[in-house]
């Protein structure tokens, strides 16, 4: 019988009184209306037609009902359900009597009353009375079975024995399988156990107990559409669950634990699967529980054979709930080549029973305080698409806020300006206020001896006093609203900090949804393992560590399948045959482990093997004749371990289901590429092999270094990310010539990113401090030289398509804040393919000649000197705009710090600025040996002669007056760069 629903687990999670779950309207609405009425017309049944027995069809609603019930937390309608039903199994193949009719009556009218009230709103009232009711006739029921044993007892022994030696000795008794309408359940073996002793009465008589014969019944399934969904949320937590109690089982089969909640979660996938009316699973699950109870009752040992054969019958049922979620509403069932309906031999030299007795079953108060130990939290289940829809909502949310907090930061930046304006503003105010007070003073003396006084001068006097107070003013007022402002803008960044905390918050929330356990998907590893272990006829079992960590779903929904294939790979490739193993002096059963790690924020997957290792030596054979490798070319391990990537690429002797095709490795590598992680290879030869799998642990939101490269942006992911350095010119000088990077001892390629990219024309604009980024992914190693770093940003990751992610260092891409698409790039294979491929004619020149060639090619560089911020920018927009390369300096201090590490090729030059003048700059550059050939463009407002010929005296080549014309100022730049480049060096 199907076990009744203990009544803690029927307790209500509502609101006392008050039904308050939405989610569970249309069950309560629709579908216990539906099974109410099957109940009346049961009950109407058993009135028209006397002594008849309970149909199979009214069980199942009851058991339905109280489910749902349960389910829904209606504690009085689940109790009231499950002892209605429990009365009802004891009338199967018996009658129901005829007295006991108006208690089922009133028990279905109490039913409908119950549903009544749900509809309102409102939790039923306990129906107690009934329950009890219910229960004293199941006590009447049993006792005729408890007279018979009194009627046994008061036969003779001898009389048994002796009825018993008539017995043929090759006779044995046949064990039909388990029936779950006997009447020898646990409470009619309570009553009889106490009244009992069959080993008192027949010391002597024990016959052979025979060995159980597991058929399986030929059965047609009825899918019920409504109860399906409930039944595969149910399985899917009980198939990995009875997978791992399996599991358990196998490693200690003497522990009784693990056997206990194997078999009571197939009772449970049994009962559910024929309620849902998959009959075929039902009887699948019913043949295994009746393997398990034979091994629990003596008749059968707890061998390999036996655990192969449970191993495999629980593949296909698995299977079988795959399909019917995947909507295959008839899943076949293929046979194993262990067929079902063999006889098992029993095992020998354990005691033989006197007579089938049905033991004592454990309580199920206590069995379900087992199984739902570990599930009080409560959960809810919502769908994934929802989840990732509010995950890429919450992304854009933060692309807003990026904008928001860029257009923030420029104004902030305006507003320093404005600062630094005003204080200039406040101080020519002063010197005015300086100046006309001392003229005035001075005008004073001169009259201060005539008596008269001129009103002119006094007006003039005191008219000049009023605009230079007025003036003042002004320039108070304009620094009142410019400090209002500056409150505003922190007012404004710090709501633009909180806001991102909460969003950072609410993102970060919303990915813990979507993080799931890598043990979800153990059961499918795990069945991937022996379902191809007996495909190859090898012996071998999977152990997962670190199977508890988290993981974007997305994520391992899309590595499942790679990891796939690097188990059934590693048990057709590196897993030795049983004979080999042992050859080796190995164990028979060849070690796969896959373990997890996690490391900042990416996750390292390790799948690894203990077989036989790369065959070197048929790689290259291979590779040679494939083309992959050319004659006589002596490659490296690493090298040939990367050629199983190669597309086509096999070793295998044969084409199989599982190997030869030459496929599989390729598109490992291209998925695995594809979610911005990277895979490498080592090997031992004898001794296995290991794959270690980089991935991020989540494709939403990453933390990435922004930087610029040839005029392009670009983000590289902060875990591939080492050290960043910043180097001086004669340093970027001897990398390029060195062609690598040493830091901290290791060694580093080194490129510029451009190159990388195939844009080998790209020239890098020589700085003072040029940032080199040091990349590691897993083993590999490079240094990439870029023109400007951002800083570090957190950024939504954007699918890309599958045509843009197969492109190689291609790992995704984000959107700024301006709209604009950024790249996510992982530049270490792209210089691991650079390092491999032949050198341009620049690279291999020399050295000195190649940082020649590399200098030419670079755009001029404009050295704009002025202390008027207005003319810097106005100057370097222009300049820009005609494809110079531009630094600015506000002062000839300024100037000469900024020539310390870089030449430019043309100075433009003010003359009137602080700390150092235009005239004592070009002095000092005219004195300095590495400064004295360059180019002095001076432009000014002084254009007098003698400023003039002052300033061409001091070594001034061209000399301009402000305002100038654009084309005067492009021309002058051209002609002083071609007169420097005529000049040998």
């Amino acid at each position: 019988p199907l076990p009744l629903i203990p009544a803690k687990l029927c307790a209500p999670a509502l609101h006392p009184g008050l039904l308050a779950r939405p989610r569970f309207d249309e069950w309560l609405q629709r579908l216990p209306q539906v099974r109410l009425a099957v109940l009346q017309e049961e009950t109407q049944r058993h009135a028209d037609v006397v002594d008849s027995t309970v149909s199979e069809h009214a069980r199942r609603a009851v058991h339905t009902l109280g489910g749902i019930a349960g389910t829904a937390g209606i504690a009085a309608l689940c109790e009231l359900s499950q002892a209605l039903e429990q009365y009802w199994n004891r009338f199967v193949r018996v009658a129901l009597p005829a007295a006991h009719l108006p208690l089922v009556q009133d028990t279905v009218v109490r039913l409908h009353e119950m549903i009544e009230t749900i509809a309102a709103g409102h939790l039923p009232d306990a129906a107690s009375d009934l329950i009890a009711a219910l229960g004293e006739l199941e006590d009447e029921q049993i006792m005729p079975a408890v007279e018979s044993v009194f009627t046994l007892a008061a036969e003779s022994t001898d009389e048994l024995l002796a009825q018993a030696g008539e017995t043929p000795a090759e006779a044995t008794l046949e064990a039909a399988p388990v029936d779950d309408a006997r009447v020898s359940d646990a409470t009619a073996t309570r009553h009889a156990s106490g009244l009992l002793d069959v080993d008192a009465l027949v010391p002597d008589f024990k016959p052979a107990a025979p060995a159980p014969v597991f058929e399986r019944r030929e059965v047609a399934d009825e899918i019920d559409q409504q109860l399906l969904p409930i039944f595969l949320e149910e399985a899917d937590t009980l198939v990995p669950d009875t997978s791992a109690q399996l599991r358990a089982w196998k490693a200690a089969p003497g522990e009784a634990a693990a056997r206990d909640v194997l078999r009571r979660n197939l009772h449970t996938i049994k009962g559910s699967a024929r309620m849902v009316g998959a009959m075929r699973l039902g009887e699948l699950t019913h043949v295994m529980e009746s393997r398990v109870i034979a091994v629990i009752d003596g008749h059968l040992s707890a061998s390999a054979e036996v655990f192969e054969t449970l191993e495999a019958q629980l593949d296909r049922l698995a299977d079988a709930v795959d399909r019917l979620t995947l909507g295959d509403l008839a899943p076949a069932l293929e046979e194993t080549s262990a067929p079902l309906e063999a006889p098992i031999e029993p095992v020998l030299g354990q005691p033989e029973a006197a007579v089938a007795v049905a033991t004592t079953t454990a309580d199920p108060l206590e069995t379900a305080k087992a199984a739902t130990r570990d599930s009080n939290a409560l959960t809810l289940r919502v769908r994934a698409d929802w989840v990732d829809r509010m995950v890429n909502q919450a992304g854009e949310v933060a692309i807003a806020r990026s904008r928001i907090e860029s257009e923030v930061f420029a104004f902030k930046r305006h507003v320093n300006e404005l600062s630094e304006a005003l204080a200039r503003l406040r101080g020519h105010i002063r010197e005015v206020e300086i100046q006309a007070e001392s003229q005035m003073q001075a005008t004073f003396q001169t009259h201060e001896g005539t008596d008269e006084f001129d009103p002119l001068e006094f007006d003039r006097f005191t008219r000049f006093q009023e605009v230079t107070r007025f003036l003042a003013e002004s320039v108070n007022d304009i620094s009142t609203v410019q400090h209002i402002l500056l409150a505003r803008l922190g007012e404004a960044d710090a709501a633009l900090i909180q806001q991102m905390r909460l969003n950072r918050e609410l993102q970060q929330d919303l990915l813990r949804v979507r993080m799931v356990p890598l043990y979800s998907v153990a059961e499918r590893l795990y069945r991937t393992v022996r379902q191809t272990a007996r495909d190859v006829d090898k012996r071998a079992q999977l152990d997962i560590q670190g199977g508890e960590l988290e993981i974007d779903r997305s994520v391992l929904e899309k590595v499942t399948a790679p990891l796939e294939h690097l188990l059934r790979n590693a048990l057709a490739h590196g897993i030795e045959s049983p004979e080999a193993r042992r050859a080796a002096g190995k164990a028979e059963f060849g070690e796969i482990v896959l373990a997890a790690r996690q490391s900042g924020n990416e996750m390292m997957l390790t799948v690894k093997d203990d077989g036989a290792g790369l065959n070197y030596a048929r790689i290259r054979e291979k590779a040679e004749a494939s083309g992959l490798l050319l004659p006589g070319v002596e490659p490296t391990e690493s090298l040939l371990a990367q050629m199983i990537f190669a597309a086509g690429f096999s070793t295998a002797e044969t084409v199989s289901q599982v190997a030869g095709r030459g496929v599989g490795m390729d598109v490992v590598k291209s998925e695995i590429s594809a979610l911005g992680g990277r895979i490498d290879i080592t090997s031992t030869p004898g001794a296995g092999t290991c794959f270690n799998i980089y991935l991020p642990l989540t494709l939403a939101m990453t933390q990435a270094v922004m930087f610029q490269a040839a005029k392009h942006d670009y983000a590289l992911p902060t875990p591939l990310i080492r050290q960043v350095l910043e180097l001086k010119p004669i340093e970027l000088e001897q990398a390029m010539a060195a062609g690598e990077v040493v830091w901290r001892g290791a060694h580093y390629p080194f490129s510029y990113l451009p190159h990388l990219l195939g844009d080998t024309d790209a020239v890098h604009e020589v700085q003072r401090y040029n940032p080199v980024v040091l990349l590691a992914s897993g083993a590999s190693q490079a240094a990439v030289l870029v023109d400007v770093i951002e800083g570090t940003r957190e950024i939504v990751v954007k699918n890309i398509g599958p045509q843009v992610a197969r492109i190689t260092g291609v790992a995704g891409a984000t959107v700024r804040g301006d709209g604009r698409v950024i790249l996510i790039l992982n530049p270490v294979p792209l210089a691991l393919r650079w390092a491999s491929l032949p050198r341009t004619a620049v690279e291999r020149r020399a050295p000195a000649e190649a940082a020649e060639v590399s200098a030419a090619l670079q755009p001029p560089l404009v050295l704009v000197v002025d202390d008027s911020l207005t003319v810097r920018k106005i100057t370097t927009r222009l300049l820009t705009r005609e494809g110079f390369r531009v630094d600015s300096a506000k002062d000839g201090v300024d100037a000469l710090e900024r020539m310390h590490d870089l030449i430019p090729d043309v100075v433009l030059l003010d003359v009137e600025m602080p700390r150092m003048d235009g005239f004592e700059l070009a002095r000092v550059m005219r004195n300095d040996e590495r400064l004295k050939s360059v180019p002095i463009i001076m432009i000014t407002s002084r254009t007098a002669d003698k400023h003039r010929n002052h300033a061409m005296e001091i070594g001034v080549n061209v000399y301009l007056g402000k305002p100038y014309q654009e084309q005067q100022l492009l021309d002058s730049i051209a002609a002083q760069l071609e007169q420097k480049a005529a000049v040998p060096a």
